[in-house]
């Protein structure tokens, strides 16, 4: 029984080291303001409800399989949650809601001018 016991803490510890590792290299929702708005702008009214958005992300990010794990209690993926808490967090600093990128719309997501100019800007500062 005893080495049953030290076997299942052994693999409890390893799998939280793991957990552990793979926050790091997993997307955060601050990696994805300039994504979010880049989809946005591409559509003719700029904007696209949270499942298209979802959908679209899912299809351009490189995901690793942290951002696909399935979550516990959930029916969905890591980076789905990541997704909505963006609206779900619109009133924290650095949120591009916050910072006047995003409105909101029912069920989904619009880009401001703002959030356009954001992108210019971006994009200047990422050409040599």
């Amino acid at each position: 029984m005893a080495c049953e016991e030290t076997h299942r803490l052994v693999t409890k510890k390893c799998s939280q080291a793991v957990d552990k590792l793979r926050e790091i290299e997993m997307i955060h929702e601050y990696q994805l303001t300039r994504p979010v708005l880049q989809v946005l702008s591409e559509t003719l009214l700029g904007e696209l409800t949270t499942t298209e958005l979802r959908e679209e992300l899912k299809r351009r990010l490189k995901l690793d399989a942290s951002d696909l794990h399935p979550m516990r209690n959930r029916g969905d993926r890591r980076i789905d949650q990541i997704i909505r808490n963006i609206k779900s967090h619109k009133e924290q600093a650095a949120n591009p809601f916050c910072e006047g990128y995003l409105e909101d719309v029912p069920r989904g997501f619009r880009i401001t001018e703002k959030g356009r100019r954001y992108l210019d800007i971006m994009a200047k500062k990422s050409r040599p």
